[in-house]
Formats: structure tokens, C-alpha cells, sequence
């Protein structure tokens, strides 16, 4: 549920889902957070002679929800629940059950920043709509998509500082770079390619 509320936020820009998410991860890390590491699969034995445990493919889940909304908050109680995740997912016994992929995928996402797209204008702008809907369907599951109009205040992570331009423009940011802005939607896929190219 809390993927689901997040990646509403990313497709809307609309900060109330971005909240629900938040209330998605709490309610996990307060009533499944294991005390060693991952999260549990319940919160209350349903036989007494069973102790609930951690279950791969949910901490895979969890692990790579929680990291995306620290990338999207930038609020590091997040972090700490992605790397309580991964504690579990890290053990030998856990990483070396075939298949591997999704632990992998886990600790790749976890170890790299997203590819982050952030369109500045307004949200009646058509313009700008129109930006933020090609940066959407930029075919990556990772990535951190927003859309910041500055009436609205900072964004929830304002780990960037982008500038006021009279026309919405994105701007694609890697590490500790960003592009210059671009102003046509279709220009937006090209250049993401190309910036990865160069890493």
C-alpha cells in the first residue's frame, strides 16, 4: 500500500499521497520491525508454538519502498528502516537463496541515489504538464519524478536548489549535478540517456 501511495505522488505531484505513504511506512516500522533485522511477516503468532519471522520477498518490497521515500522525504528514519531491511536481506543464508535477483536489486537501489527529474512551474500550466508527463514515462522503475510550483512552498526534499524561470523547464539531476533546463518534453529521454551514458 505504501508503494502504491508513492507512486501516486510520483504520477501527480500531489503531496497528500506522499503523506499516506509516510503513514504507510510508520505504520510498518512500528508494528513489524523485527528487533535484530528486517520486518516481520505478522505482528501476533497465529498458533503459540509459531514465532513470527522476516519473509524474503516482503523485506525485498519493504526495503525498496523505504529507500525510495527517503529519497523522496530525505528524512533519514526512512533510511534506518531500508538498512534494517537489508540487514536481514545481507545475511548469507538469506542472499544466497536462489533466485538472488530481487536481493540484488534491493542493494543496488539501496547503495545508488534515483534518477531524480524535477519540473519547475506551475500546476496549470499545460507546459508544465506536459514535462512532468514525459518524465514519468521516462521506462525506469527507479526513479524520484516531482514537480515543484513554487506557490506550493519547498519540496518535501529540497536537496536541490532549482531555479525561477518565466516558462517550466526540467531539469535532470545525477549525483551532484543537474542539466540545464529543457523546455520541450520530448528533449527529456534523449538527455537522461546521454547523462548515463557519461557515468
Amino acid at each position: 500500500m505504501g508503494r502504491a501511495f508513492l507512486e501516486l505522488y510520483q504520477v501527480t505531484g500531489d503531496r497528500v499521497r506522499l503523506g499516506h505513504a509516510e503513514q504507510a511506512a510508520g505504520y510498518l516500522a512500528a508494528n513489524f520491525r523485527s528487533r535484530d533485522a528486517g520486518f516481520l511477516t505478522t505482528k501476533a503468532p497465529t498458533d503459540p508454538a509459531y514465532a513470527p519471522l522476516p519473509e524474503r520477498d516482503e523485506n525485498i518490497m519493504a526495503a525498496r519502498f523505504l529507500n525510495l521515500l527517503a529519497a523522496y522525504t530525505g528524512k533519514p528514519a526512512y533510511r534506518d528502516a531500508t538498512n534494517h531491511a537489508m540487514r536481514y536481506l545481507a545475511a548469507p543464508q538469506v542472499a544466497k537463496e536462489l533466485p538472488t535477483g530481487g536481493v540484488l536489486l534491493a542493494n543496488l537501489e539501496a547503495s545508488t541515489a534515483p534518477l531524480h527529474i524535477t519540473v519547475v512551474g506551475p500546476k496549470d500550466s499545460p507546459a508544465a504538464r506536459a514535462l512532468f508527463m514525459a518524465a514519468n514515462a521516462y521506462p525506469s522503475d527507479y526513479k524520484r519524478v516531482e514537480w515543484w510550483d513554487a506557490r506550493t512552498g519547498p519540496l518535501p526534499n529540497a536537496d536541490v536548489q532549482y531555479p525561477q524561470r518565466p516558462e517550466p523547464a526540467a531539469f535532470i539531476c545525477t549525483g551532484n549535478s543537474c542539466s540545464s533546463p529543457i523546455s520541450k518534453p520530448e528533449e527529456i529521454r534523449p538527455r537522461v540517456e546521454r547523462l548515463k551514458a557519461r557515468q
